[in-house]
């Protein structure tokens, strides 16, 4: 008798062992089943709009939006005249800050500072009055040199904040390369009546958009006259400011090889757009072909729709859920036109597209889904049974 108890034990012991082992190898495939999430995109960029900036007889112009150029109808680099002082402007922001309301520190006018004004005049250059011991504000200053077009007052800025000429070209050289402004060279003085300050026609539309950027001087450059001790009320050189939004920037004309120069730029819906033109034969030309160039601009630099609210980006998908839609939370319009580098990206976390070298995140609305499965899903899928 005591045998055959031994003999019922063996397939108790065989069974529950196969159980146990089952048990196991369920647990361990419901543990080691495939759970990767995968995503799916289903967006494609908008078309955008072509840009090929239209030509004016001996005329070079570029446009810029947002700081990148867009167009360009000459890489030759050129004689800027007294655009030159746009970059004076900038640079001497940069040594001399003051914020937007205030004055800036006080300039004393030297002797040297009165002899620059005589020297521009009998050269034909030009000036505003100017008298030794006066007391100018630099605002007033940089007002007198950006409307007016003083190159007197260019130079005295200058030696001013650098001390000399020579320090000033060497500071300002520096500070374009910093930007990245890598066909510009600022030459002998700081007004552009020498031919020496060279640059293109794409770099000045960026250097244009600096000074919108600059509250200061995008201040200056939108008035249209202006008073200052000595020499009085001045007016701006800029005949077309306020025409098509235009807010300045700044003229220039150099007779012997630059002919005449308009820097001009406005915003539109935030973005700032530039054009740059040299080399046309007329002051008046230079208005008509920068407002040509901006009602072209205006025309095609139009709000392209990213996405709409609720437009499908994506979806989830994975065995134990149902596809889950990954939607845009609003409506998103961009100003943008064609170019190779536009592209997007969406993943689990965010939706980026990168158009003309800018970057919008846009709000998505995700479904709250279970992002691994439970342990019942676990169990069906491993029978082989829908989980979903």
């Amino acid at each position: 008798m005591a045998a055959r108890k031994r003999k019922v034990k063996i397939p108790v012991l065989i069974l529950a062992s196969l159980a146990i082992l089952g048990f196991a190898v369920i647990i361990y495939k419901m543990m080691t089943v495939e759970t990767t999430l995968s995503f799916t995109l289903e967006y494609t960029l908008p078309e955008f709009p072509a840009i090929a900036l239209p030509s004016f007889p001996t005329v070079e112009t570029a446009a810029a939006v947002n700081g990148k150029v867009i167009g360009s109808t000459s890489s030759a680099k050129k004689s800027i005249a007294s655009t030159a002082k746009i970059i004076t402007a900038l640079v001497v922001m940069e040594e001399k800050p003051f914020n937007l309301g205030e004055q800036g520190e006080n300039i004393t006018i030297s002797q040297a500072d009165y002899d620059r004004y005589t020297w521009y005049i009998s050269h034909n250059g030009s000036t505003t009055k100017v008298e030794v011991q006066e007391v100018i504000s630099e605002y007033d200053a940089l007002v007198a040199m950006l409307i007016a077009s003083s190159n007197n007052m260019a130079d005295t800025l200058a030696t001013w904040a650098f001390s000399s000429l020579d320090q000033y070209r060497e500071a300002a050289n520096s500070k374009l390369v910093e930007w990245g402004i890598t066909n510009t060279e600022v030459g002998s003085d700081a007004s552009g009546y020498s031919e020496d300050t060279i640059s293109t026609a794409s770099d000045m539309a960026i250097l244009s958009e600096k000074v919108l950027e600059n509250p200061v001087l995008a201040q200056i450059v939108s008035l249209k006259s202006y008073t200052i001790p000595v020499a009085g009320e001045i007016e701006n050189t800029n005949k077309i400011l306020g025409e098509k939004g235009i807010a300045g920037i700044k003229t220039g004309y150099n007779g012997k090889n630059s002919g005449y120069c308009l820097m001009s730029g406005y915003t539109q819906d935030r973005n700032l757009i530039s054009t740059a033109l040299l080399g046309a034969s007329t002051r008046q030309a230079s208005f008509d072909d920068t407002l040509a160039l901006t009602d072209y601009l205006q025309s095609h630099l139009q709000d392209t729709t990213l996405v709409n609210e609720g437009k499908i980006l994506g979806k989830y998908e994975a065995w134990w859920i149902s596809p889950q839609n990954v939607l845009a939370k609003e409506d998103v319009k961009v100003l943008g036109w064609q170019e190779d580098t536009n592209n997007y990206n969406l993943s689990p976390d965010q939706f980026q597209v990168t158009i003309n070298g800018k970057t919008y995140d846009i709000e998505t609305v995700v479904p709250d889904f279970p992002k691994q499965p439970n342990l019942w899903q676990r169990l069906l899928h491993v029978f082989g049974w829908s989980a979903s």
